[in-house]
């Protein structure tokens, strides 16, 4: 699913206030299981802008719906390699297995207490590609350092949608006719829907 920092703008200090916004940083961690980049893990160090707005609040339970802009460094570690080498060589250049990412996700939260549960969307675009995806994740542990400051883990996972990818490269010419023709069975495979285990640590600070 794909990990992990926050967004929108104004702050007004004072418990009355309804929006928040802060900084976030942490790690995203993805594991892909099928696919034709199942030799890799990627790791998603990063930090962004958060913000969140508080939709119903009580003593006892809020829901927040919260938007975050994320920058980070998209790497991949190769899990193994048989004596026929990476699939696809020419797919994993240096741009493809390490790269600058933005991640947008917007998110529904709700909290009670410390316990928080999460959902929502996120599009990530990256270096020469572009690919969408649906994540779904549940935040299991928050721990609130002070009033303002709190870590977490999430857990979950996401889809990827890799049909954009293939027009980018179209788009901007990464590969010749002789190119799809020959690996016309990795394009075919590239529009179709990967599903991924995610992990993410991150550290928040509200202003």
């Amino acid at each position: 699913m794909i990990i992990l920092i926050a967004l929108p703008v104004v702050f007004i200090r004072g418990q009355s206030s309804p929006i928040k916004i802060g900084v976030k940083a942490g790690m995203h961690v993805t594991n892909l299981d099928e696919g034709r980049y199942s030799d890799y893990d990627y790791f998603y160090p990063g930090a962004g802008i958060y913000a969140g707005i508080t939709v119903d609040k009580s003593l006892s339970q809020k829901w927040d719906l919260n938007v975050e802009v994320l920058v980070v460094r998209r790497i991949a570690k190769e899990k193994y390699k048989d004596e026929s080498g990476p699939i696809l060589d020419y797919e994993l250049s240096d741009h493809r297995i390490k790269s600058t990412s933005i991640m947008l996700p917007i998110s529904m939260n709700y909290a009670i207490d410390r316990l928080n549960i999460q959902a929502g969307l996120f599009t990530e675009y990256y270096a020469l590609r572009s690919t969408s995806g649906q994540a779904y994740h549940a935040e299991v542990a928050t721990l609130s350092m002070d009033k303002d400051i709190n870590a977490g883990v999430i857990i979950g996972g996401h889809y990827d949608f890799y049909n954009l990818e293939v027009g980018m490269r179209k788009l901007i010419g990464m590969i010749n006719q002789e190119e799809f023709m020959i690996n016309q069975d990795g394009i075919d495979e590239k529009i179709s829907l990967y599903s991924t285990d995610d992990l993410q640590f991150y550290v928040k600070y509200l202003f």
